[in-house]
């Protein structure tokens, strides 16, 4: 697990009520020697190594192993728990980051000591495909300036990821996206709309027009969010709830300083006083009115969990005020993406997701009528906002219930009252139910299955962020190739299979080039084929490499074939040319992903033109003992003496030869 508190509070629990007695006159059994050696390994995993110690030995568990690099990683970890990251860093000083967990501590790390510019070098060396590792890769890079980097990582684990649940953890991503240049995420939408990913382009820009204020004005975040439908919120679906009159009054005054100076807030700051006034009670909190939307939005942010929690902080009320928060939240946050992008909309997405996560924490104290409220409130908003983002939230709120566990997997007979909200949920069984359908019929290809499967496998891949992507590319050439879909149409299915799919499957990849060329948008394919061929297997290269031979060989001047294109970029580097170098050699890592030459040349290539975070990344994997000091010297023979200094001070913190120290001496000394 990456979350090592969650992970270690759950195994103490365990221990308490499972493990063996305190008192060793006592008899132990097996079953409780093994839950103690559960809670051992959890103490050792968060850096607390004599207590793991000690308890393994008292169960006679294996010892842990005492290396020096194992050491210093617990060390490590001890530190970054007891908030202490200076000591965290000197720790992974001793041992390299090894895994996602002591990476994503050491990102964050550096940033919280003030070395920010070092996470763009750390991420491009250390790399990992782990989402909790990307989400502080996308905090580090954001920390250092990042924008465009951070903002790909972001997107592939809220797009990829979305059984993760890291609603919370990207909303206050959100508040550092708040102050990143409009330009910086303008020209990532405006790769994905011209080469025809128009559905992809709008699922990322949702995060732009979210949280970063001003995004209303940009012509591009507007054209691929595209026409607003402009919701309005009907407050009856949210009459539902059991919640306290007093506590119902606080939140919905708490929501109704949203839009202070508008005339609608004024509205519903007088319902709210009516519906009090009606039920005996009053409005606790005086409603302030405040002018600017951001302090109202970072008001509702601050303020919700301390009204929440004048509730309680335990049982049954502090639930049932926490689903009415949930509530009011997301359905206006549904609202509002179907408006006109203010900063409203990230501070309901912000509490929305924190609710939600408080939801959880409290579920066993919720009756089911709550949660069918929850469900109420938003079933009518499901029909009409875009479906990614009701797909998403709808299985947040599935999760965070605990509505599978609850009835038993009778998930949809459990929302038979919300219509919309029973066809659309998915819980474990339903989803894997989905998947066999898919296979099945991808398998036995009936008459008219690839409407089928392009419907059905499209509701998996957006649930589960990988299954049913293959599926999904093949259905939708077999509907273009019956006139089903028009290209255009295609293209931008593909796109979105294609992107979830990358690095598990290079099909839709394939299926999207081969229509690329066919339209004449050969650059475009180039890219796609870059980004997906090397998840291919020997096989599938082949077939790609035959269904695109003759359009490659008309509009793309780089060779086809691993050898020949191999042979082309070491040509261009002896010839000094590293824009072409470096346009080959992508190719080339693409056929062959695990070549450590071309890996180590198209570094090169990079390194000459400057491109410090691309190069460092490829030169690892192809020399990763030297790759520093290579890119280095590159770097100090163009001129370009300051990076090559912070390629050498960053990683000197592992140098442990002499050659090293005297390489790094020889460059400052310059």
């Amino acid at each position: 697990s990456d979350r090592l508190g969650a992970w270690l509070a759950a195994a103490e629990r365990a221990a308490l009520l499972h493990g063996c007695a305190p008192d060793p006159a006592l008899p132990r059994y097996p079953d409780q020697i093994q839950i103690d050696l559960l809670l051992a390994e959890a103490l050792a995993e968060v850096g607390r190594r004599d207590e793991a110690i000690a308890l393994r030995a008292s169960r006679g568990g294996p010892p842990l192993p005492g290396d020096p690099h194992t050491v210093a990683r617990a060390a490590a970890r001890e530190a970054w728990c007891r908030g202490d990251p200076a000591r965290t860093l000197e720790q992974y000083g001793k041992a390299e980051p090894e895994g996602p967990v002591d990476l994503a501590l050491f990102l964050d790390a550096l940033v919280a000591c003030g070395r920010e510019d070092e996470v763009p070098l750390a991420w491009s060396r250390l790399r990992t495909s782990d989402a909790s590792v990307r989400l502080a890769a996308a905090r580090g890079l954001f920390a250092a300036g990042e924008w465009r980097r951070g903002l790909e990582e972001l997107w592939r684990v809220e797009l990829g990821e979305p059984g993760r649940d890291d609603h919370v953890a990207v909303a206050h991503l959100g508040l550092l996206l708040s102050i990143m240049p409009l330009e910086a995420a303008e020209s990532a939408l405006a790769e994905r709309v011209g080469a025809g990913g128009v559905t992809l382009a709008r699922r990322m820009a949702r995060d732009i027009a979210d949280f970063i204020p001003g995004a209303a004005k940009s012509a591009l975040v507007m054209r691929a969010l595209g026409k607003p439908a402009n919701l309005e919120l009907d407050h009856s679906t949210l009459t539902g709830f059991s919640c306290e009159p007093h506590m119902r009054a606080a939140i919905e005054a708490l929501f109704a300083e949203l839009e202070p100076d508008s005339e609608s807030s004024e509205r519903r700051v007088a319902a709210a006083g009516r519906r009090a006034a009606r039920r005996g009670t009053k409005v606790d909190r005086p409603i302030t009115m405040v002018i600017d939307p951001m302090v109202a939005a970072d008001r509702l942010v601050n303020r919700w969990l301390e009204v929440v929690f004048e509730a309680g902080s335990e049982g049954a009320p502090l639930a049932r005020a926490a689903i009415y928060v949930a509530a009011q939240a997301l359905a206006r946050y549904l609202v509002a993406t179907t408006v006109v992008p203010t900063v409203n909309a990230g501070a309901l997405r912000t509490v929305a997701a924190e609710a939600l996560a408080l939801v959880r924490l409290h579920r066993a104290q919720l009756a089911d009528p709550d949660i069918q409220a929850l469900l109420a409130a938003i079933d009518p908003l499901l029909r009409k906002v875009d479906r990614w983002v009701g797909t998403r939230w709808l299985a947040a709120v599935e999760r965070s219930c605990g509505i599978d566990e609850r009835t038993a997997g009778d998930v949809a007979g459990f929302a038979s009252k919300t219509g919309t909200v029973a066809a659309r949920i998915l819980g474990p069984e339903e989803t894997a139910v989905l998947a066999a359908s898919v296979a099945r019929l991808h398998r036995e290809r009936p008459e008219g299955w690839e409407s089928a499967v392009a419907a059905q496998a499209s509701r998996l891949a957006l649930h589960t962020g990988r299954a049913g992507t293959a599926e999904w590319a093949d259905a939708t050439m077999a509907q273009l190739a019956t006139k089903t879909i028009e290209p255009a149409e295609a293209i931008d299915v593909l796109h979105n299979a294609a992107y979830l799919a990358e690095g598990t499957t290079a099909i839709p990849a394939m299926h999207l080039a081969r229509v690329l060329f066919d339209v004449g948008r050969a650059p475009f394919a180039y890219t796609v084929l870059v980004a997906g061929l090397p998840a291919a297997t020997r096989e599938q290269r082949v077939a790609a490499l035959a269904a695109v031979a003759d359009p490659w060989q008309a509009a793309i001047d780089i060779p086809l074939t691993f050898e020949r294109a191999s042979a082309a970029m070491f040509e261009a580097l002896q010839k000094r040319d590293p824009v072409r170098a470096e346009k080959v050699g992508r190719w080339a890592i693409a056929l062959d992903p695990d070549n450590v030459d071309v890996h180590r040349n198209l570094g090169l290539a990079l390194a000459q033109q400057g491109k410090v975070i691309d190069a460092l990344y490829h030169l690892t994997r192809g020399t990763r003992d030297q790759s520093t000091q290579v890119l280095a010297g590159v770097l100090f023979q163009n001129g370009k003496l300051a990076d090559a200094l912070a390629v050498l001070d960053h990683a000197s913190r592992w140098y442990t030869r002499a050659d090293q120290w005297i390489g790094f001496g020889g460059i400052a000394d310059a």
